[in-house]
């Protein structure tokens, strides 16, 4: 593996949005939506993330935080290649998680794994033998090119580097693990992903204070009636200045600070905007209601219809799979 990401098989293999679209092709021939595709994806992200979790508390194993992401890089970029009415997702999810882990240094057992496989998604009718059929189709669809570079690493370094840290680490760390529901790590390098969590944290924070400061003026107006004239007039003065001088510092002063060091930073800004739309479009949908999140049941309805005879259970990934 380069030390490089520029030098690294993963910098040349990029996905373009024109790719993403011509990606499961014969999932939409079968009748799947754009936005089920979607629904479907995001269903087993958070499968992931859920399966790790539970897992751990289960076995009491030492996962690495990175399995769960790790593991979804995987699965996004495998089904760049394959389709779900060819390949099973309730089978690939787990092989991504299986071969993840030994990436990361946390392995697991291949018993353990089917055995939980079972309780954590029942009915699943797959055995060991499948799911390490799952891990080689996984590995040569990815043509062995498994350490993945962390945009964690490159938010630790960012903020690091901008001195907010302390500022904006847990808001741009929630707005990474966020990111995960999206395709934007297949689309875009993991310093411009970093740097998009970065700038909707700032974001985020600002929009926060400016609320508390429109209420903390609400509030002090009431107050101000209550009192004598000026008394309250002073008090009031006094709660404003003091209110715009923590905005001043903490908002505007950041906001301030994050742009100069943006703007000398050697980056595709353009790409860290693409990035913000597209992790704000996902937060916003899911505020909104607008792509409601798959159940498992609804998940294995779509399933089941797309592929028909084809998700029997005990059905070889190998024999599966979508030709080049």
């Amino acid at each position: 593996m380069s030390a490089n990401y520029w030098e690294s098989k993963w910098a040349r293999s990029i996905a373009s949005r024109e790719r993403l679209l011509d990606s499961q092709l014969d999932d939409r021939a079968r009748g799947l939506t754009e936005e089920q595709i979607q629904q479907i994806k995001v269903h087993f992200t958070t499968s992931i993330c859920q399966f790790v979790k539970k897992y751990k508390e289960k076995y009491r194993v030492d996962l690495r935080r990175r399995v769960a992401s790790t593991a979804t890089v995987y699965f996004r970029r495998f089904y760049l290649r394959n389709c779900f009415c060819r390949v099973d997702p309730r089978l690939m999810f787990v092989g991504c998680i299986y071969l993840a882990a030994k990436v990361e240094e946390s392995v697991v057992h291949a018993k353990h794994l089917v055995m939980f496989a079972r309780t954590f998604r029942p009915p699943w009718g797959y055995e060991v033998k499948h799911l390490l059929d799952a891990e080689m189709v996984i590995m040569e669809d990815l043509n062995f090119n498994l350490v993945l570079f962390s945009p964690y690493r490159s938010l630790q370094a960012l903020l690091r580097d901008s001195g907010l840290g302390e500022a904006l680490g847990p808001r741009a760390w929630a707005f990474l693990n966020d990111s995960y529901h999206t395709d934007v790590h297949l689309l875009h390098p993991p310093h411009v992903i970093a740097l998009a969590a970065v700038q909707l944290a700032a974001a985020e924070m600002a929009q926060q204070q400016q609320q508390e400061g429109e209420q903390q003026q609400t509030g002090q107006g009431r107050q101000g009636q209550g009192q004598g004239k000026l008394e309250g007039q002073q008090q009031q003065q006094q709660q404003q200045q003091a209110g715009q001088q923590g905005h001043d510092v903490s908002a505007e002063a950041l906001l301030d600070r994050l742009s100069r060091w943006l703007v000398s930073l050697d980056v595709d800004l353009g790409a860290v905007a693409d990035v913000v739309v597209d992790l704000t479009d996902m937060l916003a949908s899911c505020a909104l209601g607008g792509v409601p999140q798959l159940g498992v049941d609804a998940a294995n309805r779509l399933l089941d219809a797309v592929q028909g005879a084809a998700a029997a259970p005990g059905l070889a990934p190998a024999q599966a799979r979508t030709p080049g």
